[in-house]
């Protein structure tokens, strides 16, 4: 392999460990960039769900207080309990027509044993044990309560969220129950108002997680509340940031790979000059031009080279004049010889 292959090889790997490095580093740091910005934008969508959650729970808490201290129920639940059955229907039906008006889609009062005085979703529920009379009795003092329903004229039961207030009629502790249903247009506006790409009941499968609730609340049982974060902002404006700089990288690895022979080239150049001018001087040229270029190594040798055929011009100048200074005087010595012996027979 000739020396200019190598250099393009060298280059070629230097330069692909350079920018693989760089690119792998700065990948690196996105990839950490999205990491910490997603959790945190996930953090950030589920106390922003909470809050909602919380207000949500606050307005039906607020609503029944407005309908616990209604004059009209009070007067309605007197007759109620002096008359019994008879005064069942009044009251019934203004839970019915009354409770939407305070917000409420579940508006019921129950005895202390649990007997149902009213239900507004459960008209034949009247004189019946409510099934969650236990639970709803121990959940007084929760500034919000979750349940889920248990009329069976509902069909699905929903869940509700609202609260219980205990109140004084006419010398009896009643219970009065209010809620908000999480129903599926109440949770399209949750998930509205909290920004999330999903809020639905159901179990926390794929990217569906399980939301979190106020602290505050009291939940009967488990709340299949499941909700997607909405895609981070930040993670989807690194993301072509990332592609951008895969798609640099292997253009800069292309450039590289395109310039890398000629610059292999322009390395070993000056050391083929050197390697012609030695081959002159092999043949017996002794006035060779050698370029100074290139690193400074090549060109002390080119600048050596010069001076050795220099001095091996002169010192085979110097060479060939002895050569004729010795051939005239052993012409001379050899002329001399021949003149003794033609005038030997004379002397």
């Amino acid at each position: 392999m000739s020396l200019q292959w190598r250099w393009t090889l060298a280059l070629l790997a230097a330069a692909i460990l350079l920018l693989g490095g760089v690119a792998w580093f700065l990948d690196a740091s996105l990839r950490r960039q999205e990491r910490e910005s997603r959790v945190a934008w996930e953090e950030r969508q589920q106390r922003e769900l909470m809050a909602r959650l919380e207000s949500f729970g606050a307005d039906a808490s607020r609503s029944l207080e407005q309908a616990a201290r209604s004059d009209a129920l009070a007067s309605l639940l007197v007759e109620a309990l002096r008359q019994g059955q008879a005064g069942r229907r009044p009251v019934t039906t203004w839970a019915a027509t009354e409770a939407p008006r305070f917000g409420l889609d579940l508006l019921a009062v129950l005895r202390g044993d649990g007997t149902i005085l009213t239900h507004s979703t459960w008209p034949a529920s009247h004189g019946l044990s409510h099934p969650l009379h236990l639970r709803l009795a121990r959940a007084v003092a929760a500034p919000v309560l979750v349940w889920e329903g248990q009329a069976p004229e509902e069909g699905e039961a929903p869940w509700y969220v609202g609260a219980v207030r205990p109140v004084d009629f006419d010398g009896e502790e009643l219970l009065v129950v209010g809620g908000r249903a999480l129903s599926p247009e109440a949770l399209a506006v949750l998930r509205d108002r909290a920004d999330v790409a999903r809020l639905e009941m159901g179990l926390a499968l794929g990217d569906l997680r399980l939301a979190l609730v106020p602290p505050t609340w009291h939940v009967e049982g488990r709340l299949p509340l499941v909700y997607e974060a909405a895609p981070d902002p930040t993670t989807e404006a690194l993301q072509p940031v990332r592609r951008r700089l895969l798609g640099l990288t292997l253009l800069s690895l292309i450039l590289v790979a395109v310039a890398a022979p000629a610059v292999a080239g322009g390395l070993v150049r000056p050391l083929h000059r050197l390697q012609r001018a030695v081959g002159e001087l092999e043949r017996g040229e002794r006035r060779i031009e050698i370029p100074l270029q290139g690193p400074s190594e090549v060109r002390l040798l080119g600048a050596a080279l010069q001076d050795l055929a220099s001095s091996l011009e002169a010192s085979e100048a110097a060479a060939r004049a002895a050569q004729r200074r010795a051939a005239w005087r052993e012409m001379a010595r050899h002329l001399a010889h021949e003149l003794k012996n033609a005038l030997s027979p004379l002397t």
